[in-house]
C-alpha cells in the first residue's frame, strides 16, 4: 500500500487546491494518505522549517510518494525526503523553478505534472526531460457546474432579469488579465447600461479593477461575487448568473476555469493565446479575438449574442468536449498512471543501489 503525502503551497490558486482535493478524495493509489500545508498559518510556517520537520520524520517513516503543489513545496520534499515526488507546478514555471527540477531529476525518481502543452514545450527547452512531463489538464466536476439560469443568485448579486451579465473566469491574477474583459464591458456599458461585469471575487487584483472601475466612473458596471454576497462560493455555481463568459488570460493563466466555462453551455468569448488554443477553437466552442484591444473584444461579445442559433451550436459542442476531455474521472485515471511510473522508477532505483552495494 502506498503512502502519500500531498505537500500544497497554502496560497496556491483555486485550481491547483481544486485538483489537489479531488486527488487526495478520490484518486488514490492505497489509503495511507496526508495533505500538508506550506506557508504562514499552514503545517510548515516556511521552507527551511518543513525541510527539517521532513528530514527528522524521515528517520521514523518514510513516505513512498510526495505529491508537491507549487515550487516551494517542490524543494521541501526535494531536500527533506528520499521519496519519489510528482509535482504539479500550478501555472508558469520560470527558470529558476525549472533548473530545481532538473537538477532534482538528475538522481531522483520524479515526474512533472503540468496543465498545457505549451508549459511543457517551455519546460522541454529548458532542459526537462519530456519524457518525465506530463500533460494532465484539470478535470471538472460536473455535478457542482450550475449552467441553468438562476434568477435568486442574480437578484442577490444586484442583476435584474434585463441586465446582460459577462462573467470573467477564474481568479483576478496578473495572468488573469481581468482589466481587458473590464474595458471591454465598460464599452458595452456605454452603449447600452445593461451590460455589467462579473468577477469571483478572488484573487490579488481584484481590489485594482474595483479602483479600476471607479477611476472611469462607472463602479456600477463591476460586481464582486464573494463581497457582494459576503461569503465565499465555488466559481462553478457563478456561470448560473451569467450570460456570457469572456476569457482573457494569457499562456500562464490556469486552464481549469476555461474548461468549467465550456461546461456551463454558455457563450465564451476568449483571446488567442496559445493555452486557451489547446481548448477551444473559434465558431466551434468559442468566439476568439486577438488578445490587448477590449474594442475588438466588446465587438466579438456583440457578435456572440446577437446570434441565437450560433450560440446553441457552439455551447453545445463546446459542453460535449468538455464532458470527453476534461471529465473528473480521465483526469484522476491519468493521475493514477504518473503516481505509479513514480512509484515504479523509485523502486528500480533502489533495486539498483542494493545490487551495487
Amino acid at each position: 500500500m502506498a503512502r502519500i503525502l500531498h505537500l500544497l503551497d497554502l496560497h496556491c490558486d483555486a485550481a491547483t487546491r481544486a485538483a489537489q482535493r479531488a486527488i487526495a478524495a478520490r484518486g488514490q493509489i492505497g489509503q495511507a494518505q496526508q495533505t500538508a500545508t506550506l506557508g504562514h498559518g499552514g503545517n510548515f510556517r516556511n521552507t527551511a522549517q518543513a525541510i527539517l520537520q521532513l528530514r527528522r520524520r524521515r528517520r521514523s517513516f518514510d513516505w513512498d510518494l510526495i505529491h508537491t503543489w507549487g515550487e516551494r513545496a517542490f524543494v521541501a520534499a526535494a531536500l527533506g525526503q528520499s521519496a519519489a515526488i510528482v509535482h504539479s507546478p500550478g501555472g508558469a514555471m520560470d527558470r529558476g523553478h525549472c533548473r530545481w527540477v532538473v537538477s532534482a531529476m538528475s538522481y531522483r525518481a520524479i515526474e512533472l505534472v503540468v496543465a498545457s502543452s505549451t508549459i511543457q514545450r517551455r519546460c522541454a527547452q529548458r532542459g526537462i526531460d519530456p519524457d518525465r512531463c506530463h500533460v494532465v489538464r484539470h478535470g471538472v466536476d460536473f455535478s457542482t457546474v450550475r449552467s441553468r439560469r438562476d434568477p435568486g443568485l442574480r437578484a442577490a448579486l444586484g442583476f435584474n432579469d434585463h441586465d446582460i451579465v459577462i462573467l470573467a473566469v477564474g481568479e483576478s491574477t496578473v495572468p488573469a488579465a481581468h482589466a481587458q474583459a473590464l474595458w471591454a464591458t465598460a464599452i458595452l456599458h456605454v452603449l447600452d447600461p445593461r451590460y455589467k461585469l462579473l468577477i469571483w471575487g478572488r484573487g490579488p487584483r481584484s481590489g485594482a479593477l474595483q479602483r479600476f472601475a471607479r477611476g472611469m466612473r462607472l463602479p456600477e458596471v463591476l460586481t464582486l461575487a464573494e463581497q457582494r454576497l459576503g461569503r465565499e462560493m465555488a466559481f462553478e455555481s457563478l456561470p448560473s448568473a451569467a450570460d456570457a463568459i469572456v476569457a482573457t488570460g494569457d499562456d500562464d493563466a490556469p486552464a481549469l476555469p476555461v474548461a468549467i466555462a465550456m461546461a456551463a453551455a454558455l457563450p465564451i468569448i476568449a483571446t488567442v493565446h496559445s493555452t486557451v488554443s489547446e481548448l477551444l477553437e473559434d465558431r466551434h466552442t468559442a468566439w476568439m479575438v486577438a488578445p490587448g484591444s477590449p474594442r475588438l473584444l466588446a465587438q466579438r461579445i456583440l457578435d456572440a449574442l446577437s446570434d441565437p442559433s450560433a450560440q446553441w451550436r457552439i455551447c453545445d459542442t463546446a459542453r460535449a468536449e468538455c464532458y470527453e476531455h476534461f471529465s473528473l474521472t480521465r483526469f484522476l485515471d491519468a493521475m493514477r498512471g504518473v503516481y505509479q511510473k513514480a512509484l515504479e522508477t523509485s523502486a528500480a532505483s533502489a533495486s539498483t543501489a542494493q545490487l551495487a552495494t
